[in-house]
């Protein structure tokens, strides 16, 4: 398959943690409702908290751990999109978002907007009849695809920022925390006055 849709309500344990070779291509994930902590390879962990927009892209070889950090359900739209479906029909988006990456890997986090919570919502639950389905969460998946993109296009640093090591400590300090109060997680906000760091450092 050239495109893999995953939609609707995951269960997921309070640190539950999966982990795996990351899948080359593209994928772009709308999290409404949980909480995750992702890693690529041994970089810092990054802090997923609903309404999300995850973006990770890939074309090496690399691990990926995921930690659920609230138990419950994990209410997401994910898109896969293989590789050579990325290059073909993404070419220019994939070769501009290398251009923000460390090496041939990254992962996104930005918050996610009102426009692509929507459409989240409509590939989970979707308004039409069962024969057209197929139809209509390809068309919905394209337009996600799309928004979640150019989401990111508009607002990547002008050249790939590279996380002090002061700052690197510090938000594996925050995962720490993190998967030390599973059952009672501290919000971004005070996540961000327990370690000292800004909230954008724990959520891109």
């Amino acid at each position: 398959n050239k495109l893999s849709l995953s939609a609707g309500r995951f269960q997921v344990e309070a640190g539950e943690r999966v982990v795996g070779p990351m899948r080359a291509g593209l994928k772009i994930g709308v999290i409404l409702d949980g909480r995750q902590s992702l890693e690529l390879d041994d970089r810092p962990a990054v802090m997923v908290a609903g309404p999300s927009l995850l973006i990770a892209a890939n074309s090496g070889e690399h691990m990926q751990r995921r930690t659920g950090l609230a138990g419950g359900k994990l209410r997401c739209a994910l898109l896969q999109f293989d590789l050579d479906f990325v290059e073909s029909e993404f070419g220019a988006q994939f070769d501009a978002l290398h251009g923000f990456m460390r090496g041939d890997a990254a992962l996104w986090v930005r918050p996610a907007s009102a426009a692509l919570c929507a459409l989240a919502l409509q590939l989970a639950e979707p308004a039409v009849a069962d024969n057209l389905h197929r139809l209509y969460l390809a068309g919905k998946a394209l337009e996600l695809a799309a928004v979640a993109l150019d989401t990111v296009m508009t607002d990547v640093p002008a050249r790939p920022a590279r996380m002090p090591h002061r700052t690197a400590e510090r938000v594996r300090e925050a995962r720490d925390i993190m998967l030390s109060r599973l059952q009672d997680p501290p919000g971004l906000a005070e996540l961000a006055r327990m370690t000292g760091l800004n909230p954008t450092n724990l959520t891109s």
